[in-house]
This record gives structure tokens, sequence and C-alpha cells, in this order.
């Protein structure tokens, strides 16, 4: 249709304020500030349904007319007919700011707008506003927001954009008012949102006014998850479905995925800001920032998830909710190395600032980017919660290789980093880049620097500690001296001094020296220190093999695992000592709790079979017929030698897993040495009556050369 006729400048406003029980005070406060004389307000409510007196935040009732909510439209209409003039509704949790907006919004109208809607907090990105103030803040606050935005003429949208207004209110022309009156049946949808959508069906213009804010107070944004992503398709579905009942909304800034990422990110409900990448984390991290609605942010990167949080959500939001005097909530993060067959997670997991307040702080750095207030610099107001964990694939052999994560980094590291505002942080994180390239001599040069520079003392005491153990764990323990002292001088966090102590003595064999400085320890992690109670037990059992002291070492070990289950080098140990002390593979399989089964199963494929092959019974033992276990002995047992390949044949069938035979991969494997083959069909054909080994026994026979 053409343009609607636009209402008389001097024709009074209808004004429609819905609800269902009682109407918001701030919001009749808003409509008795904007209102000019002469004009309407009504308040609409479901048929046969009452309300409360509608009443000012002063007490003061406001002068309203009541109107049944499914006769809204034709009301409208009416008052177009009779007044000539504009009907704005505006749902009840919804305010305006502003004395004029009101008429700033109904002004839009002349433009040839039928459908006019103001700017809101309710839409999500492309059409919400950058950097809204916190959802508490004060009115004179949002007033000021308000004045800051772009006095534009009235931007005209399409009728694809329309359904992502969800603004709380609209403004209606006459002529307008009049289509949608004969279009919808009474008693239809009559919100602001769903008003919109149907002016766009039947050809009305829609606008929205950039001069205008109206905030809905009903559309808290709670948390936001805030991620980037390029060419994501492998771990996309894995980040978000971790995260999907804690969050309120995904905001991803893509830097220029050339496969299928966008598409599928939006499919799982996650707004997509098309983007470009320049070697820097920060700026991409904060475009993503400046989408989010969120008074928290969820900092996540698409190669993590987060475990078991769906017991966690009321928890976490709770604490969200209480406002508190904080920058960011610090979280515990595991690293998974090894393969994505065998996935194993480390030890001791890293603290992390990953719950982000949006209004008060923003991320800098081009690498290892980190979040800093936004206004006055200074250290983030800092808390650590332990109610959400997470799990990073990023540092797996695959995933390394497959995005040149080394080259990448490095390549940041040399330029990039020169252009942060922390030098002290900017060395430590170029060190850390340069020890995952294996260039050791040129990260001690970086860790001196950020010792000398860092405006932080954890970057300068995580630099001394860092610079030690790159020297320790590259055979030169006696170069690590002066960087231990450093360390030690320090009064904050000692222990950490007397854990770089007992690492340099059992470099150097000194047995007895490491356990000296272990005895006691607590205060050994400091804030990159990957330090945990199963690493000093691990020391402690290092050095009582060291003196001949097999239970001891035993017993220590033991109780790495209970503070660790799937720490390998633990286990190892464990095995290598299987044979001095019968009962300690046994002890420690009891340790493993049901849930962290799949984590050591990971674990066990990438060690030698034989070795893993006897941990693996010693978990059947402690935890028969458990399904992790057996899914172990499908990958596992085709590489034992044949008598425990038998036995896991056994287990597996009696469990209806014929299928997963061992003995039937063995024999069906073309790849093996042949006599292996043979051998393995023959044994299954007699133990299980099994007439698919018999055909292959037949089979591999004929081709044996005869002897």
């Amino acid at each position: 249709m053409g343009a609607p006729h636009a209402s008389s400048p001097t024709a009074p406003t209808l004004i429609v304020v819905r609800t269902t029980a009682t109407v918001a005070p701030r919001t009749l406060d808003a409509v008795d500030t904007a209102r000019r004389r002469g004009d309407r307000v009504a308040i609409a409510r479901p048929r046969g349904s009452a309300v409360d007196a509608p009443r000012l935040s002063t007490g003061r009732r406001i002068d309203a007319e009541e109107v049944d909510e499914a006769d809204l439209l034709r009301i409208a209409a009416d008052h177009a007919r009779i007044h000539g003039g504009p009907t704005v509704i505006v749902d009840s949790s919804s305010f305006g700011f502003g004395n004029r907006w009101i008429g700033d919004l109904t002004r839009a109208l002349d433009a040839g707008h039928g459908v006019v809607v103001p700017v809101t907090n309710a839409a999500p990105w492309p059409n919400t506003p950058d950097d809204l103030p916190d959802a508490r803040s004060t009115r004179t606050a949002w007033r000021e927001y308000a004045r800051t935005l772009e006095r534009l003429d009235t931007l005209s949208l399409t009728v694809n954009t329309l359904g992502d207004l969800a603004g709380p209110c609209v403004a209606l022309a006459p002529a307008a008012a009049e289509v949608l009156a004969r279009s919808r049946p009474d008693g239809a949808d009559s919100t602001a949102k769903a008003l919109t959508r149907a002016a766009g069906q039947f050809g009305v213009r829609v606008g929205q006014a950039r001069s205008v804010y109206v905030h809905d107070e009903s559309e808290r944004v709670l948390l936001s998850a805030c991620l980037i992503m390029k060419d994501e398709e492998d771990s996309i579905e894995r980040c978000l479905r971790s995260i999907v009942h804690l969050v309120d909304e995904v905001v991803i800034y893509d830097t220029g995925s050339t496969d299928g990422s966008i598409e599928l990110a939006r499919s799982c409900g996650a707004s997509v800001i098309p983007g470009y990448w320049d070697d820097d984390f920060s700026r991409a991290r904060n475009e993503a920032r400046r989408a989010c609605r969120g008074e928290w942010l969820l900092h996540l990167d698409m190669d993590e998830e987060l475990t078991d949080v769906r017991e966690q959500v009321g928890i976490v939001r709770t604490m969200l909710e209480r406002d508190l005097p904080i920058d960011l909530i610090a979280v515990p993060l595991f690293n998974m190395a090894g393969t994505e067959l065998a996935p194993v997670r480390e030890p001791t997991p890293h603290s992390v600032p990953r719950l982000v307040h949006r209004t008060r702080c923003h991320w800098t750095g081009a690498l290892h980017e980190h979040p800093m207030p936004v206004r006055g610099g200074g250290t983030p107001r800092t808390i650590r919660d332990e109610h959400i964990t997470i799990i990073h694939y990023g540092y797996l052999t695959e995933v390394l290789e497959r995005r040149d994560k080394r080259n990448r980094n490095a390549r940041i590291a040399g330029t990039k980093l020169d252009e942060q505002g922390d030098l002290g942080r900017a060395h430590f994180d170029r060190a850390r880049t340069y020890v995952m390239n294996g260039r050791n001599d040129d990260a001690i040069a970086e860790y001196t620097l950020a010792a000398e520079v860092a405006s932080n003392p954890m970057h300068r005491r995580c630099a001394m500690e860092h610079a030690a153990l790159v020297l320790i764990n590259t055979g030169r323990p006696a170069e690590a001296e002066p960087w231990i002292a450093k360390r030690e001088a320090i009064k904050d966090l000692p222990g950490v001094g007397r854990w770089l102590r007992a690492r340099q003595a059992l470099a150097q064999g000194r047995h007895h020296d490491a356990l000296a400085a272990l005895d006691g320890i607590t205060d050994y992690t400091d804030g990159f220190s990957n330090n945990g109670p199963d690493a000093v037990h691990l020391m402690r059992a290092e050095a009582h093999l060291g003196l001949g002291e097999a239970a001891e070492a035993g017993e220590e070990l033991l109780l790495a695992l209970q503070a660790n289950s799937a720490h390998d080098q633990v286990w190892t140990y464990i095995i290598r000592l299987a044979d001095r002390l019968p009962d300690v593979l046994a002890r420690a399989a009891l340790v493993v709790p049901l849930d962290q089964l799949k984590l050591l199963a990971g674990k066990l494929l990438g060690i030698p079979p034989e070795m893993a092959g006897r941990v693996a019974e010693a978990l059947w033992q402690s935890h028969p017929n458990n399904a992790t276990v057996l899914a172990l002995s499908v990958e596992l047992a085709p590489r034992l030698d044949l008598e425990a390949a038998a036995a896991w044949a056994m287990r597996l069938r009696a469990n209806d897993l014929l299928e997963h035979c061992p003995l039937r991969a063995i024999a069906d494997d073309r790849n093996a040495d042949p006599v292996r083959r043979l051998q393995a069909a023959y044994l299954g054909a007699e133990l299980f009556d099994d007439d698919y080994l018999r055909m292959i026994v037949q089979d591999l026979s004929s081709t044996m050369p005869s002897q």
C-alpha cells in the first residue's frame, strides 16, 4: 500500500499501556512526563480482568480510561477517524526516556512510515544499541545514555528484520491503525512485536526512530555468551550445547569463516556478526562485547565447553543477580592434552577470569586477551568460583596442526604484542608462545623482561617461576638457581619458591632435599602456575623412589590419584611399581570415581598397550561390567596379547557386544600379521564356537604358505 496519511501535528495521541494486573509506575511516569495536553491515556487489560488503580511513583493516580485489550485496534482506528491522531502502544514493563519521547516517536511517522518502533534493549543484534548501561543503572544514567543516541532520520526496516525487533513499544499512524483493525481479528495478539510483524505483512512501511529509546524491564539479559570464531564447524555444536542452559543469549563475532560455521551457529540460536581477522584477539572479542546485552558476559572459545553445568545453573545465576561489587569471576579451566583419539585432561586447572561484567570491563591484549576495567585502569576486582568448569581442547595435537596455532601465535607475539599497554604482560605472553614453539632461550629472555617491567606483581612472580621451570625441564637445573632465589625472596605465596626448589633438587638427584622442600607445603599455586596437590604427591613419590623406598612412593602415588585420577605420569609409575607392590594397581583402580573413568580411558589409549592393559584389567576388577571400561576394551584389547584379548572377548560377548569381539577385530584386520590373525581366529572359534571365525580360519589357512 502507499504511504499512510500522517496525523495532524495538533491531533491528540492515544497512548495505550498494556497490562495484566499492575501497571509499572515507571512506565506511567514516562508516559505522564512525555504526553502533551489533550493526549489520551488508556489502560488495556485482558477481557474480564481488573487492574489496580494506575498510579505514578509519587502515588498520584494518573487520569486514564480502562479498555478491553481485545478492542485495542478498534479503539485505535476509532481514534484515528475521530481525532486524526496516532496511537502509541506500550507494554507495561517498558518505559521511555526524555520529556518528548512520545512526540519524537509519532513525529517519525511523518516520513511516510505507518509504524515506527524505538531503539530498545529488547531487540537482539543488530537492532539493539551498542554498550547499553547496566540494567540496574539509575534513571539519570539511562537519560544520559538516551541523549547519546544518534539523531538520524527514521531508519526504514525490511520485512525480514521485523521479527528481530522484539520492541516493547510501537507508534501507529492513523491509516495504519485502520489497516490493522480491518485485517486482524478481535483479540489477536496486540503486543508491539506482533503489531510490527503484522504491519510488515500487510504492506505498511515500518521504521525505527533512532532518537527514541524505550527500555523493557521484563527483557533482563543477565548473562551473554561472548565468542569469536573462524571455520569452527567441528566444534560449534559441542560448545554451544554446553552453555545453552546457562546463558540468555549467544553472540559470536566471526572473523572470516569460509565453511558453514555461520549458518550452523545461527541454526543453534546464536547471533553472528560478520567481521574480519587482523591478528588481534581483544579487538575481535570487544566487537562481540558491543553486541551483547547481558549484564555479565561468559568469555568462551569455540574449542572449549562447560562441564556438568546444568546442575549449577541456579547457583551461578543467583550469584550474578546479586550485583556483587566485582568486575570478574575466575573459574577453573582444564587443558586437554594428547590427541583427539586419546585426549587427557591436565592434572591441575588454571584459574581464568571468564565471567566478565559487561559495562565495567573490556578486553586488552592481541594474544591471550584478558579483561581490564573500562575506566581508570588498575587491577580488576576479582573473585574465584568453582561452580562451572571449562574444558579446553585447543592444545590437542590435531587441533594445533589443523589451525596452525603455533605459527599464528608466534606471528602475533612478534608484532601485535608491542602495541599492548601492559608491556610486562606482553613479554609474559610472548614467552609462553616461545615455549610452545620450543624456543626456550627466547622464552627466558622474554620472562626476564617481564620480571623487570611488569606492573602486575603476579606477572613478575610468574615470570620468575616459569623461567626457572624452562631451565629445569630442559636439563639446566643449575642455571635456574638465580630465578629460584628471586622467587624465594618474595613473601607472597612462598610455597611456590619451595616447590621450585624441590623440582630443582629432583632434577639434580638430591632426593632428601626435595622431600624437605615439600614438607608441609601448601601455597604453591600462583596465577599462571600449573601446580596442584597431585603434582606435589608425584614429586614426593619420585623422591622416595630415588631413595629406594617403594612402599612410601606407592602411598604418595595413591594420594596423587585421589587429587587427579587421570594423571598420566602417576599411572606410569604405578604400573612400574606393580611388580614390587602387588596390590598397588588394585588399590589405584578403586580410587578412580565413576565420573572420571572416561578421562582415564582416554589417557590409557595413549600409552603402550601392555601397560594400558594392566590398568584396564584392574579397572574391570573394581568396576565390573562398567560400560566405559567395556568401551575402552573395544579399542584396547585388539592391541593386547591373544590371552588378554580372549579374556576381554568373553566379557564383551557376555554383555551382548559380539560385534566388538577383539578376536574378531584381530582376525578381520587385513593389515595385521597373518599368523596373528589366524591364531586369533582359531582361538575364538574354539572358545566361542564361532562359525564366522571358523570361516576366517579356513580362508587364512588356504593362503598361508605350507611349512
